[in-house]
């Protein structure tokens, strides 16, 4: 994207009022749609804070090598090695489960906010979410930041949007 657009993809997603309210504390901040920059943070503090899934690599053996071609031989090892050292990419699950868990959510909030907001701390932001609201306030989060979820069942849902970085290259 030039530089002329994305500029002028910031002026058309001004940022919009997101309350947070937990028991008798409310805060509004406002928040715009997550930068490109964000979204390589957010990844960073997803391969950083959440658990790998089932796709952690495992042994390979010497007989399930000897049975493939030298070129997919090639790319199981490659494949394994970049996995082995913690350069995967995250799958959508991580990322989804880092998202859409309190700390997640708080973080995306915090990066989002910042900008209008800047003595805002993680803190603050992270007090006010836990596993009981996460997801209405995720929902609210992409209503404020004008972030358009093209999945029909996921709107409302506390989904991710479609703008998490489960598509960005290891970082």
């Amino acid at each position: 994207m030039s530089k002329k657009r994305l500029r002028n993809a910031q002026i058309v997603s001004a940022p919009g009022p997101l309350t947070l309210t937990l028991g008798d504390r409310t805060e509004t901040f406002l928040v715009r749609p997550p930068t490109p920059a964000d979204l390589l943070s957010v990844q960073r503090w997803v391969r950083a804070n959440v658990r790998p899934g089932a796709t952690e690599p495992q042994g390979i053996s010497s007989d399930e090598l000897a049975g493939l071609a030298p070129e997919d031989r090639l790319i199981v090892l490659r494949e394994y090695a970049t996995a082995k050292a913690g350069r995967r990419e995250l799958t959508q699950s991580e990322m989804l489960e880092g998202l859409q868990s309190p700390a997640g959510c708080s973080y995306m909030i915090w990066l989002s906010a910042r900008p209008q907001h800047p003595n805002l701390r993680l803190e603050e932001v992270r007090s006010l979410i836990n596993d009981a609201n996460v997801d209405q306030v995720l929902a609210d989060f992409d209503d404020a930041a004008g972030i358009e979820n093209d999945d029909p069942k996921a709107a409302g849902s506390g989904s991710v949007s479609p703008t998490t970085p489960t598509t960005l290259p290891p970082g």
